[in-house]
């Protein structure tokens, strides 16, 4: 509410100078809208399905606004773009973009409640059409609403099953301290042609840890510690997907060992990593597809260890062969630097049979 009067929202998906949508914010029972939110340059129809009150991401003391364009054009069509905007005065707060053309990335009102424990309500953003692990498997995106900062990603792997058609978060319903997720696959053909399932996930997120209390594993963990462990995850693997070796490289410390498959000796430093994953003799490598999901955090003052499994899509060779798929359980243990970024100290996995 806006001093005192509820705000609610309407689309226009061919409104506005574009004819790519406009949404109108109103408080009230006013029939002026507060304030209008106008396609950007990318915009294909903004407004069409998916609009939300999640709550006050900025701290401001007045609820912000959530808009869908899961059909933007950023990255080629259907890409998908969301906006939160100030509820105050509708200047844009966080822009979120899919990461392939597509994908459908917006499909859900993305309300998840506070997730993190930061006092500020995050996002579920759902993308129906995700083809990385399976084609139109989808994929949910969990977002900091504070920051904008990605918490963790569910990425369905059967294929046609639209894993993201909606989501929204439903409370701690286990009582375990986590906030749980409701992700519908809206076309699922588990039982028949598009008769559709949900499913209730855990965040994996204690708010306990979050906010610097006991979490239930009786480890102390200091503010927004597993959210920055799991980002700095998320830098890893999206330096993979955008083929960056500094960027892979930057979130490990300088002194990190790595435990490879079928080698004898630990590879120390980064310098020794790098030539092992970028040999100067070998064929170039490119990753295509890269879906990591965490299955755990665990905290201990500056150490964290973060276990789970990979999926990987990459093609080598010039001209570049057919593409081959690799999947893994791993394990990683990640100390805090002094800057308090969380670097990878130990990484080691195991390969899944083919």
């Amino acid at each position: 509410a806006f001093g005192g009067k509820t705000t609610w929202m309407v689309g226009a998906p061919g409104g506005g100078p574009r004819n790519t949508g406009r949404v109108y914010v109103y408080e009230g029972l006013s029939v002026e809208p507060r304030h209008e939110i106008d396609s950007d340059a990318t915009g294909a129809a903004l407004g069409a399905m998916f609009l939300a009150v999640p709550g006050d991401l900025d701290g401001d003391g007045t609820p912000d606004t959530y808009s869908s364009d899961f059909s933007n054009r950023a990255k080629g069509p259907s890409t998908g773009r969301v906006y939160v905007h100030s509820g105050r005065d509708g200047h844009p707060l966080l822009t979120l973009t899919g990461e392939t053309a597509g994908e459908g990335f917006g499909t859900s009102p993305a309300d998840a409640g506070d997730v993190d424990g930061d006092g500020r309500p995050d996002l579920i953003v759902g993308a129906w059409q995700y083809a990385g692990a399976a084609i139109a498997g989808g994929k949910a995106y969990l977002y900091s609403g504070r920051d904008g900062k990605p918490l963790a990603t569910f990425t369905c792997r059967t294929p046609g099953d639209t894993f993201g058609f909606d989501a929204v978060g439903m409370g701690d319903v286990d009582g375990d301290g986590a906030v749980d997720l409701l992700i519908t696959s809206g076309w699922s053909a588990v039982k028949g042609h598009h008769s559709g399932r949900v499913f209730l996930l855990s965040s994996g997120i204690r708010k306990a840890a979050a906010a610097g209390e006991a979490s239930t594993n009786g480890l102390a963990s200091p503010t927004g510690s597993e959210r920055e462990v799991r980002a700095s995850i998320e830098l890893y693997r999206s330096g993979w997907l955008a083929n960056d070796a500094r960027r892979v490289l930057a979130v490990f410390s300088s002194d990190a060992v790595m435990l490879a498959p079928g080698q004898r000796e630990p590879i120390a430093g980064t310098a020794a990593i790098s030539r092992y994953w970028w040999p100067e003799s070998g064929p170039p490598t490119r990753v295509t597809g890269f879906d990591l999901d965490l299955d755990e955090v665990v905290l201990s003052g500056d150490l964290a260890v973060a276990r789970g499994h990979d999926r990987v899509v990459f093609v080598t060779g010039s001209p570049p062969g057919a593409p081959m798929t690799s999947h893994s359980h791993f394990l990683t243990v990640l100390k805090r630097a002094s800057d308090g970024t969380w670097r990878i100290h130990l990484h080691t996995w195991l390969a899944d049979p083919a």
